[in-house]
C-alpha cells in the first residue's frame, strides 16, 4: 500500500508564518528599545560632559577667590541681574592664559543672555573676564560657554541660612559656600545638573 507524500498542511504553514511574524516583531521591538536608549543615553552622557566642564571651571575660579574687605576692585556678587536673570561675578587668581593682557587676578563675570543667532531665541551662558593686572580692567575677553543652558540659579550659604543674592560690598566678606543650578536642553530634554562648592575664608591681602 502507497503511503501519502509527507508535507505541511495550509494551517499548518499559517501558523508557522504566524509564528515567526510575532517572534521577528518581538525581536524588531527589542532591538528598536535598545537602540532608542543607546541614543538617549548618548545624549544624556553629552549633557553630563557640558555640566561637569562648567562646574569644573566655575568651581575652580571660586576656590581661587581673591577678595580684600578695602579694596573695592575686588569682589563676589551674585544673583539675579535686571533682566531678571542670575549671574556670578568674582575676582579669581584663576586667570585665563588666553588673556590679551597677562595678569595674576581677574574679574570674571558669568551670565544668561539670549543667543541673537538662534530663533526662536534660546539661552546662552556668557564668560567675561577681565585683567586686573596691570592697569586694572585690561584685556577683557567674552566666550560663549553653551547655548543648551534652560537655567542657570545661584545660592549663598552665610553660615546659617541660603541666600539668593550675595554681594561683598554689603556684606563685607564672603559666603562659605555656593550652590549652582544648571538645566541643560539635550535632544529636546532637559537635564538639572546641581553642585555646592565651599568658598575659601582666606581673603588675599
Amino acid at each position: 500500500m502507497k503511503r501519502p507524500a509527507a508535507g505541511f498542511t495550509l494551517i499548518e504553514v499559517l501558523v508557522a508564518l504566524t509564528v515567526a511574524a510575532m517572534v521577528m516583531g518581538m525581536v524588531y521591538g527589542v532591538v528598536r528599545g535598545v537602540s532608542s536608549a543607546k541614543q538617549e543615553l548618548e545624549h544624556e552622557s553629552d549633557g553630563f560632559h557640558q555640566a561637569r566642564v562648567l562646574f569644573g571651571r566655575m568651581s575652580r575660579e571660586i576656590r581661587s577667590v581673591y577678595f580684600v574687605a578695602d579694596r573695592p576692585e575686588t569682589l563676589l556678587r551674585g544673583g539675579l541681574d535686571d533682566n531678571n536673570n542670575f549671574f556670578l561675578e568674582l575676582t579669581t587668581t584663576a586667570t585665563s592664559p588666553s588673556l590679551p593682557v597677562a595678569a595674576g587676578i581677574s574679574r570674571v563675570r558669568y551670565e544668561m543672555r539670549a543667543d541673537p543667532d538662534i530663533a526662536p531665541p534660546l539661552l546662552l551662558l556668557v564668560r567675561q573676564e577681565w585683567a586686573l593686572l596691570p592697569g586694572g580692567d585690561a584685556g577683557e575677553m567674552e566666550s560663549r560657554l553653551s547655548n543648551g543652558v534652560y537655567a542657570f540659579r545661584l545660592r549663598f550659604f552665610d553660615g546659617k541660612n541660603w541666600q539668593d543674592k550675595w554681594d561683598t560690598a554689603r556684606q563685607g566678606r564672603l559666603p562659605r559656600m555656593i550652590e549652582m543650578y544648571l538645566e541643560i536642553e539635550v535632544a529636546g530634554k532637559r537635564l538639572p545638573f546641581m553642585t555646592t562648592v565651599a568658598v575659601p575664608q582666606v581673603m588675599g591681602v
